[in-house]
């Protein structure tokens, strides 16, 4: 027989561990539905331990499932992360926000459609495909992209009452703005152009592409009654891209007068014209978050 505990507490007794588990699944059928999973688990601070008794007394299952659902939440198994922001100027303390989820993969997947925000698709491509053109003369690479915050990752068994994200599409939209509430939207009037839609809204253009990942640049066409996001993007991650570019720049040519006591006071010439010339100029870039 196996006593069964809820916070060091017995509650009953059932006569096969397996048996017990298996009448719980039967039961929660919804909750596997909802998340997707094969098996729901007992909650948090239940443990089923094997005794030896003289006493044939047991607890059917359906006593101790009831006891279990009045007072305690079921539990999946997950991943919950954590995200660190470490302390800076503005925010004196560090920030840790910890994120439920049926799996890391679904992290992963998530990270992706973020930093595809803040990146052409091509570029990300090639830089993860080792496959971007070197530099011969002028141009610009990826040289590195990564995550700012520190992470860490811990399977757990997780209460179903929590927030637990399951879908790759609600993490990203979490991810980028900080919130799973719907963002406000705006109806485009005629006249209306991303520029001027983006300055009405407090956001500058680039933050608009990324809250509407349709749109390629501020030179596209909106239509009349068009629905775009005007939502404020509040990233939970900072996503780091660095950047090495060669590019060449404009040098101005400087004037240089020279002083000549054998001519009249006010009077001037061009000894030879100046001609703007080319640098080659080399610089390391940092984007965060766009």
């Amino acid at each position: 027989m196996y006593a069964i505990y809820l916070q060091g507490k017995k509650i009953g007794t059932v006569k096969s561990k397996d048996e017990f588990n298996e009448y719980i699944n039967k039961q929660e059928e919804k909750l596997k539905q909802q998340f997707g999973v094969d098996t729901i688990h007992t909650p948090k601070g239940v443990e089923i331990k094997k005794v030896l008794t003289y006493s044939n007394k047991t607890n059917s299952n359906e006593e101790i499932y009831n006891l279990l659902v009045s007072s305690e939440n079921f539990t999946i198994e997950g991943v919950v992360i954590q995200i660190k922001k470490e302390a800076t100027e503005e925010n004196k303390m560090p920030k840790i926000t910890t994120i439920n989820l049926l799996n890391k993969e679904l992290f992963d997947e998530a990270i992706v459609e973020i930093i595809k925000a803040f990146i052409d698709d091509k570029e990300y491509e090639a830089f993860m495909n080792s496959k971007q053109e070197e530099i011969t003369d002028t141009g610009e690479i990826i040289e590195d992209i990564y995550i700012q915050e520190k992470i860490t990752y811990k399977e757990e068994y997780i209460p179903t009452n929590e927030k637990i994200f399951t879908n790759k599409d609600e993490l990203t939209k979490y991810l980028m703005y900080g919130t799973t509430e719907k963002q406000n939207t705006y109806i485009v009037k005629e006249g209306d152009t991303i520029e001027t839609i983006a300055e009405d809204n407090k956001l500058n253009v680039q933050e608009f592409l990324i809250a509407n990942p349709e749109f390629t640049s501020a030179n596209n066409l909106l239509y009349e009654s068009q629905e775009v996001v005007v939502g404020l993007i509040n990233p939970v991650i900072s996503i780091v891209v660095e950047k090495h570019s060669v590019q060449e720049e404009v040098q101005k040519f400087t004037t240089e007068i020279k002083y000549d006591n054998n001519l009249v006071v006010g009077y001037s010439y061009v000894e030879r014209e100046g001609e703007n010339g080319l640098d080659k100029v080399t610089r390391k870039y940092q984007y965060i978050n766009g």
